[in-house]
Formats: C-alpha cells, structure tokens, sequence
C-alpha cells in the first residue's frame, strides 16, 4: 500500500482501496460513484489520513470540481467541491452511523451528500435580504447562475458518458467474446481489452460533453473494424477446413 499505487488507481477511477473492502464491496462502491462525478475514495486502513492528503497535489485535482475523501477504518475526511471544512465535517457526520453499519453504503452517501451540497443547488436556492444592497444581491445571483451552469455541465458530461458506454460496450463484449481463445487472433482481443479500459475512463471524464461523444464514436467505430477484422479471420478459417 503506497501512494504511488493509489495515484496509478486513481487515473483509471475513483476508488484506491488498500485493503478495506472485498471485491464485490469495491464494485458495489465504484458503481455508486458514478453518480458522484468528480469524487475520489482513498481507503487506507489504520493509515496517517494527513500523510495521504499530498494525494490531492499528485492528483492535480480542482478545488471547485474534484473532491477528496480519504477514510482509514476509523475515521475520514474530505477536501474539494468548494465546500468549507464545516460544511464537509457536517454531511460527514450525517453519514457516520451509516458507515459504522456497511462501509460502503456511508462512503457511497457521503459522496452523494457531498455532491449534492456543490452541485444541487440552483438560483431559487437563495434567499436575498433587504439588507444586502445591489451589490450583495448582484454576488449571490451571480454565484447561483455559476453554481447551476457548474452542475448543468457535470449532468452533460454524465449523460455523455453513460451514452457514450452505451454506444460501445456491448459490441465490445461481442468483440471480446469472439475473439477470445482464438491463436491468430491474441492481437486483437488484447487491442479490444485495451479499448474496454478507455472506455471504463470514460465514467472519470472531465471532458467537454462533446469531446466524450467524440471520442466516443471513434472508439465505436475501432471496434467495428476490429469486429469485421475477426470475421473475416474465422470466415477464411471456416473455409479452409473440410
């Protein structure tokens, strides 16, 4: 368990877990943080939670669109999504009897609860008082209006990305499928792996929408090419049999 291995995690998703959880409890935590674009767990047991804050440096993550969670079995804390350490500090211990009850499902509400504090909000949120002159009132409509195009882009950006798995998984498991344990055919089924891992970066994103859908349809179209590349092969080899 280094920080290096959990920075090589991190650039391929949003969970580093150095031995806290089971297989099926990390699966269970990586499919609930796809509703929670932009979080990053780091599960560390019984380590130093101040030496793993360096993560959020190595990481290049942004204060107001990433966020940090690190947790170590006994307690946890968070830094990001322009929320102030109170605010963190109080969606955390919402979720503690949660986390004292199933490890995943209080990380998973902590996230969500996190997110939901950044990006949940919109203008209507706001309560303007009398007192607060032009220039107050100008400040907060003008936070609102970036708060809500803020999380109107991450909801973009996550419909792009679900569509953009969409578009691509299932021809990709048929490609894999096809190919597999196939001698004259390693090359492509090990390419088609590849392709498998860039799409699962595509749940960790921060790209513009249309970037993704780009992207995207390229990819598609790689596997289509590798897909007619695999007939081809086993419609030569149904040929040269008896």
């Amino acid at each position: 368990m280094s920080q290096d291995e959990a920075i090589k995690a991190l650039k391929d998703g949003p969970l580093y877990d150095g031995g806290l959880l089971s297989s099926a409890d990390q699966a269970r935590l990586r499919e609930a943080l796809d509703d929670a674009p932009g979080v990053y767990v780091v599960l560390v047991p019984g380590g130093d939670l101040k030496a793993w804050r360096s993560l959020w440096g190595s990481l290049n993550l942004a204060a107001d669109q990433n966020l940090l969670l690190l947790y170590n079995g006994t307690r946890w804390e968070a830094k990001g999504f322009g929320l102030s350490s109170a605010e963190i500090s109080a969606l955390l211990a919402k979720n503690e009897a949660e986390l004292a009850r199933d490890r995943v499902a209080g990380l998973a509400g902590a996230a969500d609860g996190l997110y939901g504090a950044a990006f949940g909000a919109g203008v209507g949120t706001y309560v303007v008082g009398g007192g607060l002159g032009l220039v107050g009132m100008l400040g907060l409509i003008g936070g609102g209006l970036a708060l809500r195009r803020r999380s109107q882009l991450i909801a973009e950006r996550k419909a792009a990305i679900t569509q953009a798995r969409s578009l691509v998984e299932e021809d990709l498991a048929e490609l894999i499928l096809e190919s597999d344990g196939e001698p004259d055919l390693t090359a492509v089924h090990e390419k088609a792996e590849r392709i498998r891992d860039e799409v699962r970066r595509f749940s960790r994103s921060e790209e513009d929408p249309a970037v993704i859908q780009g992207r995207a349809q390229q990819v598609q179209h790689e596997v289509a090419a590798l897909r007619t590349q695999v007939r081809n092969r086993l419609a030569q080899r149904r040929g040269e049999g008896p």
